[in-house]
């Protein structure tokens, strides 16, 4: 009888755990933000692309990427698309928005490589630094959420 009470206690332990370790991650990726883009942002634009990254720190963070920086591709891995991200256009928009104060110092980075290296997944951080158009995102952490796209590519 004790080996039975015993695994149900470990098994309770586990299952707390658990749900413990799932709370934790949904409030690092901000899960209840996140399910509210990821439901009106398609509506609005057609198509949703996220990524889930791995931080410096041993966390999650999901990113939300525009069209324009991303595209999908023409090719699928296992059926689902492949995207690319576009790290020329990202080059010129984090050019355009780099802000600076009246010391001249930057407000956030001091180099943009740096910034790319702290807030985008590494396979885009290596093509900054290789001077790459494109970067091929990995799809087992890309999420796509097209709506209305008539099985085409938007």
């Amino acid at each position: 009888m004790n080996d039975v009470e015993v695994e149900g206690r470990n098994k309770s332990k586990q299952l707390s755990h658990v749900k413990d370790f799932i709370k934790n991650f949904n409030d690092e990726i901000k899960i209840k933000k996140l399910v509210r883009n990821a439901i009106t942002t398609p509506y609005c634009e057609g198509t949703y692309i996220s990524y889930l990254r791995h931080k410096n720190n041993g966390g999650y963070i999901v990113d939300y990427y525009p069209l324009g920086v991303c595209e999908i591709s023409d090719y699928d891995i296992n059926g689902e698309p492949v995207v690319l991200f576009n790290v020329q256009e990202l080059r010129s928009r984090l050019q355009k928005t780099y802000k600076k104060n009246r010391k001249n110092s930057p407000l956030f980075f001091k180099k943009i490589e740096e910034e790319v290296k702290a807030n985008y997944p590494d396979e885009v951080y290596e093509a900054f630094k290789d001077k790459e158009q494109y970067a091929k995102l990995d799809t087992r952490y890309t999420g796509i959420i097209r709506v209305g796209n008539m099985n085409r590519k938007y």
